[in-house]
């Protein structure tokens, strides 16, 4: 490779010893499934399934360990090699998913790393990238808490909403440039949150919608201005979900809770588990140039936010089950991914590891394992 400091260009390549394997993309061996993790363990078995696995890297650390471009793409290449199609998310840096709102020297620093990514010949098989998670929280505006990500300062980074439709500084555009069959995916709106609110109401009036609603008019605003004047592909690839589940509301059918419908008294109608994601798709399908787009959902699990019980204390036995099997039968959702898989470098997430297994999350392996052993067979 060539010019790495800007995104690595093959120069060329010398096969020195063939295995005989033929490259991912040309095997027919994978069986696809909607089942995916959150940092995927490389030794993990997937059954032949081309399975999801989303991976994080942040712009302020683009040549650290792990977190930088060299590891992802070492990241991206296990799992290709393992038929999985991987999704990353491009945070700006650890606490601060997007660039604080109109903070220009941090949106340049942001896109100068997506054009870096979507340059990088290393990481071609990437299947989309999304941007950021959780933003309308406090805790992901840990650099500028007086001055959080906004809805519309969200749609400006990603497509350019509100400003001249000429100029190319934003997410989309940079990344098209570099790669023009490249995806960007919306980051995930963290449901149940009341740090931020939206302008624009949605028919259910809680902060985490209103917020959602507020984004998505923006980021149609936004690809719409630009094809009036005949720029193309500003639309959003997709939208990345969060969608846990609430097993604790429910009683005694627990791993029954992604059936169910969940409300909590001042809610409205707002769902209040894991079928937030219809609440999610309906703010997604409600504008033009959004409307059926996919969605992937990059997280879920069992956590309870209000207690902080996680899922190896709470996790009832057949609960995933359930989940693939509502996601199963929405051909909009594309992936379904539990955090998380596989973290070596520390233990703050280890009471959600499949691969430590610790306490019910033994229970979440297993099915896991047999769901990927199994899936197809008997549904």
């Amino acid at each position: 490779y060539r010019d790495c400091h800007t995104g690595c260009v093959e120069r060329g390549r010398m096969t020195l010893q063939s295995t005989g394997t033929p490259p991912v993309s040309e095997s027919a061996a994978f069986k696809p499934t909607k089942l995916g993790v959150v940092f995927a363990n490389p030794e993990r078995d997937w059954h032949g399934r081309s399975g999801w696995d989303v991976e994080v890297t942040y712009a302020t650390l683009a040549g650290e360990a792990y977190w930088g471009i060299d590891d992802l793409a070492v990241r991206v290449h296990q799992a290709r090699q393992k038929g999985l199609r991987v999704l990353v998310r491009v945070d700006y840096a650890q606490g601060q998913a997007i660039p604080p709102t109109e903070d220009y020297l941090a949106l340049t620093e942001y896109l100068q790393y997506l054009r870096r990514l979507a340059r990088d010949e290393r990481l071609r098989d990437v299947y989309a990238y999304f941007l950021g998670s959780s933003y309308n929280s406090l805790g992901s505006n840990s650099q500028a808490r007086d001055n959080s990500v906004t809805p519309g300062w969200y749609a400006r980074v990603f497509n350019g909403y509100g400003t001249d439709v000429s100029h190319a500084d934003n997410a989309i555009q940079t990344m098209q440039a570099e790669n023009a069959v490249v995806r960007v995916l919306v980051g995930p709106v963290s449901p149940w949150n009341t740090d931020q609110n939206g302008t624009r109401r949605y028919e259910i009036d809680v902060p985490w919608l209103n917020y959602a609603n507020t984004l998505v008019a923006a980021l149609d605003a936004g690809a719409r201005a630009k094809a009036e004047v005949g720029i193309p592909f500003a639309a959003p690839d997709g939208f990345a979900l969060l969608a846990p589940g609430a097993p604790e509301l429910v009683g005694s059918v627990e791993a029954n809770e992604p059936r169910i419908d969940l409300r909590r008294e001042g809610w409205g109608d707002a769902q209040a588990g894991f079928r937030v994601y219809r609440d999610w798709l309906d703010i997604v399908n409600a504008y033009p140039t959004t409307h059926g787009l996919p969605v992937y959902i990059t997280s879920t699990n069992t956590f309870t936010t209000d207690e902080e019980v996680p899922p190896a204390q709470n996790y009832p036995r057949g609960w995933l089950t359930t989940a693939l099997s509502v996601v199963d039968g929405e051909p909009q959702v594309q992936a379904l991914c539990w955090f998380l898989d596989y973290f070596p470098h520390d233990t703050q997430w280890q009471h959600f590891s499949l691969t430590r297994r610790q306490g019910r999350m033994l229970d979440v392996a297993e099915e896991l394992d047999t769901l990927l052993a199994n899936e197809g067979e008997s549904r």
